[in-house]
Protein backbone atom coordinates (compact mmCIF):
# COMPACT_ATOMS: atom_id res chain seq x y z
CA UNK A 1 0.00 0.00 0.00
CA UNK A 2 0.96 3.64 -0.37
CA UNK A 3 2.29 6.30 1.71
CA UNK A 4 0.84 8.57 0.19
CA UNK A 5 -2.73 9.29 -0.83
CA UNK A 6 -2.01 12.18 -3.23
CA UNK A 7 1.11 12.81 -4.97
CA UNK A 8 1.46 15.52 -7.04
CA UNK A 9 4.79 15.92 -9.70
CA UNK A 10 5.60 19.37 -12.33
CA UNK A 11 1.95 20.08 -12.19
CA UNK A 12 2.06 23.02 -14.61
CA UNK A 13 -1.10 25.30 -15.56
CA UNK A 14 -0.90 28.49 -17.90
CA UNK A 15 -3.76 31.22 -18.15
CA UNK A 16 -3.01 34.55 -20.05
CA UNK A 17 -2.47 36.12 -16.81
CA UNK A 18 -1.38 33.53 -14.30
CA UNK A 19 1.50 30.39 -14.32
CA UNK A 20 1.46 27.47 -12.23
CA UNK A 21 4.56 26.49 -12.73
CA UNK A 22 6.31 22.83 -11.97
CA UNK A 23 4.43 22.29 -8.37
CA UNK A 24 5.06 19.29 -6.73
CA UNK A 25 4.25 17.47 -3.54
CA UNK A 26 2.64 14.62 -1.46
CA UNK A 27 0.16 14.21 0.98
CA UNK A 28 0.82 11.03 3.29
CA UNK A 29 -2.52 9.11 3.95
CA UNK A 30 -3.94 9.60 7.13
CA UNK A 31 -2.73 13.76 7.03
CA UNK A 32 -5.43 16.57 6.57
CA UNK A 33 -3.16 19.36 4.20
CA UNK A 34 -5.08 22.71 3.83
CA UNK A 35 -3.40 25.49 1.06
CA UNK A 36 -2.44 29.01 2.22
CA UNK A 37 -1.61 31.53 0.08
CA UNK A 38 -2.67 35.16 -1.29
CA UNK A 39 -5.48 35.58 -3.68
CA UNK A 40 -4.61 34.71 -6.84
CA UNK A 41 -0.92 32.18 -5.49
CA UNK A 42 -2.47 29.03 -7.15
CA UNK A 43 -4.40 27.47 -4.28
CA UNK A 44 -7.77 27.04 -6.70
CA UNK A 45 -5.48 26.06 -9.82
CA UNK A 46 -3.99 23.16 -7.88
CA UNK A 47 -7.15 22.13 -6.04
CA UNK A 48 -8.90 22.00 -9.78
CA UNK A 49 -6.26 20.10 -11.01
CA UNK A 50 -6.00 17.31 -8.62
CA UNK A 51 -7.41 14.76 -10.59
CA UNK A 52 -8.65 15.79 -13.77
CA UNK A 53 -11.42 18.78 -12.85
CA UNK A 54 -9.41 20.86 -14.91
CA UNK A 55 -6.68 20.06 -17.60
CA UNK A 56 -2.97 20.63 -16.81
CA UNK A 57 -0.35 21.74 -19.19
CA UNK A 58 2.31 19.35 -17.64
CA UNK A 59 2.62 17.06 -14.73
CA UNK A 60 1.10 14.12 -12.99
CA UNK A 61 -1.50 13.16 -9.97
CA UNK A 62 -1.18 9.84 -8.58
CA UNK A 63 -4.09 8.58 -5.78
CA UNK A 64 -2.82 5.60 -3.68
CA UNK A 65 -0.13 4.82 -6.58
CA UNK A 66 -2.84 4.81 -9.24
CA UNK A 67 -2.18 7.86 -12.04
CA UNK A 68 -5.26 9.78 -13.69
CA UNK A 69 -5.01 7.37 -16.16
CA UNK A 70 -5.01 4.36 -14.14
CA UNK A 71 -8.73 5.96 -12.32
CA UNK A 72 -12.37 5.54 -13.22
CA UNK A 73 -14.82 7.96 -12.70
CA UNK A 74 -15.69 5.98 -9.51
CA UNK A 75 -12.26 6.56 -7.94
CA UNK A 76 -12.62 10.19 -9.32
CA UNK A 77 -15.47 10.77 -7.53
CA UNK A 78 -14.85 9.48 -4.00
CA UNK A 79 -11.13 11.34 -4.26
CA UNK A 80 -13.34 14.32 -4.84
CA UNK A 81 -15.95 13.71 -1.96
CA UNK A 82 -13.13 13.02 0.31
CA UNK A 83 -11.55 16.31 -0.99
CA UNK A 84 -14.94 18.18 -0.49
CA UNK A 85 -16.47 16.25 3.10
CA UNK A 86 -12.64 16.01 4.80
CA UNK A 87 -13.27 11.94 5.20
CA UNK A 88 -10.70 9.43 4.46
CA UNK A 89 -10.25 8.23 1.00
CA UNK A 90 -11.16 4.39 0.29
CA UNK A 91 -10.63 3.95 -3.17
CA UNK A 92 -10.28 -0.54 -3.07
Amino acid sequence: MSENALTANGLTKEYPDFLLNNVSFAVPQGKTVGFIGENGAGKSTTRNAVPGRRRKDAGGISVLDKREHEMDNAVRGKYLLAMMSNKRMDLQ
